[in-house]
């Protein structure tokens, strides 16, 4: 669109968003002003007038398009660091809730497999640490090649609240599982929870580990290009095995010491969950394949299928293009 005349692109804006586009308009003088303001996204240049810039969203600072989609890639993956961060927080919940209920019904420890210690560290210190490396995660691979989100989708889909369910699910039948056969062949409540409570803790690191990505498998490269992340699993592991050897730790969190066989059977439950995880990514891969290689199915009638409609759409009007 050439020359358009201010109320023309105030209109075009309008036209797109009826017909559910996501719309983003440039512009840099007083004109462009309301078609700005309208849009999804207005953006003003840093050389424009302030009249553009204070109806705009965004401002380039160096009048450089190219900054748009900079600001795009760092959007999503804050959105998907977020994102990964709310999935492990959700699995995190559904195992304290689905332990102490599965402890409370099948008479576990008196319905007490934690104590209140041993739930604030978990809170504080693992949960509190894996926060931060989920945060400030590195770009997952392949972010800026996925299809842009559906407007007003909501962060709690139905695929991650399968995901954290499950996961959740699996992590307390282990728990529970580990629990029960502790107090009983060790012959001691202590063991047996401490037992848990250093499985509990590798858990969630399989549990942050598979969190960062819906499909991925964590059996590559790209699970330890983040130093963040490489030194959280590291010093929670580290704690895992401190929080039962060392004295202040077993006074303050009311573990006890463990020999070798002790920490294999701590081993198990993540060991299993992480097989599973691994297998359920597996399926969803399989199941992402074929419903791609369906959409791109030519019909019957042998033309290629269409475009959906909906995606980004570009008005620019610059000073200097004007186009």
């Amino acid at each position: 669109m050439g020359r358009v005349a201010p109320e023309h692109k105030f209109l075009l804006v309008e036209t797109l968003k009826k017909r559910n586009d996501v719309v983003a308009m440039t512009g840099d003088g007083v004109n462009d002003a309301p078609a700005i303001k309208s849009a999804d996204i207005g953006i003003a240049m840093g050389s424009g007038t302030e009249v553009a810039k204070t109806s705009s969203r965004m401002i380039l600072s160096d009048d450089n398009f190219a900054t748009i989609v900079f600001a795009v890639e760092q959007g999503r993956m804050i959105y998907d660091n977020l994102t990964k961060y709310i999935r492990f927080v959700l699995v995190l919940l559904v195992v304290f809730v689905l332990t102490f209920l599965g402890a409370a019904l099948f008479n576990i420890m008196s319905g007490e497999p934690f104590n209140p210690a041993q739930v604030l560290w978990i809170h504080f210190v693992v949960n509190a640490s894996f926060g931060f490396a989920l945060g400030f995660d590195r770009e997952t691979p392949g972010l800026m090649d996925r299809k842009p989100r559906p407007r007003g989708e909501s962060v709690l889909m139905f695929g991650n609240l399968l995901t954290t369910g499950l996961a959740g699910l699996a992590i307390t039948v282990g728990l529970l599982s580990i629990l029960q056969f502790s107090n009983s062949h060790f012959d001691s409540e202590k063991i047996g929870t401490s037992v848990a409570f250093v499985a509990f803790a590798l858990c969630l690191i399989v549990a942050a580990l598979e969190c960062r990505n819906v499909t991925a498998s964590v059996i590559t490269r790209e699970t330890f290009d983040s130093k963040h992340m490489n030194r959280t699993v590291l010093a929670q592991f580290a704690l895992a095995v401190l929080t039962t050897q060392m004295d202040a730790f077993n006074r303050i969190l009311g573990t006890t010491s463990l020999d070798l066989r002790q920490f294999e059977w701590a081993l198990l439950p993540p060991v299993a969950v992480f097989v599973l995880w691994e297998v359920a990514k597996l399926i969803a891969r399989r199941q992402s394949s074929r419903t791609d290689e369906a959409d791109l199915t030519p019909p019957a009638g042998g033309s290629s299928p269409k475009h959906s409609e909906g995606g980004p759409k570009l008005i620019s009007q610059t000073a200097d293009t004007r186009s």
